[in-house]
């Protein structure tokens, strides 16, 4: 019987990223997130590291797209309105489909958010330490 060949360093580092950056990694379900009537239930902060915010005409589109090309960043590549209109759940089941992981920081672009007072609170009810 042959010895079993031990993977190099960046081999096992590959695989490892490629481990932590699984979409199926355990997190919870997303029904225990959000009830039936589209209510967030439960703390959702780990789904939202940063959001790009400010006033229209300030490059927050520039910025989207910059940080979008980077591939330990996840972010949709237009702007999400759910948060100024008052539907933070909708926010939360948009983010929940990006890949699960520590690798990953998620965000999204809504400039008008800055002055929503729908979007302030949520950022102060559901994600508070979101950058």
């Amino acid at each position: 019987m042959g010895a079993a060949i031990a993977a190099s360093p960046t081999q096992q580092q590959q695989q490892q990223q490629q481990l932590e950056s699984h979409p199926r990694l355990p997190r919870p379900p997303l029904w225990r997130l959000l009830d039936k009537k589209g209510n967030i239930t439960a703390d959702v902060q780990f789904l939202l590291d940063f959001a790009i915010v400010g006033n229209p005409k300030t490059a927050t589109t520039f910025t989207m797209n910059w940080l979008a090309s980077h591939r330990e960043i996840e972010m949709y590549g237009h702007e999400l309105h759910a948060m100024q209109s008052g539907r933070p759940a909708e926010l939360v089941s948009l983010l929940y489909d990006f890949p699960a992981g520590r690798n990953y920081k998620r965000g999204y672009k809504a400039p008008r958010d800055i002055s929503s007072a729908p979007a302030l609170r949520s950022f102060a009810n559901y994600f508070p330490e979101t950058k």
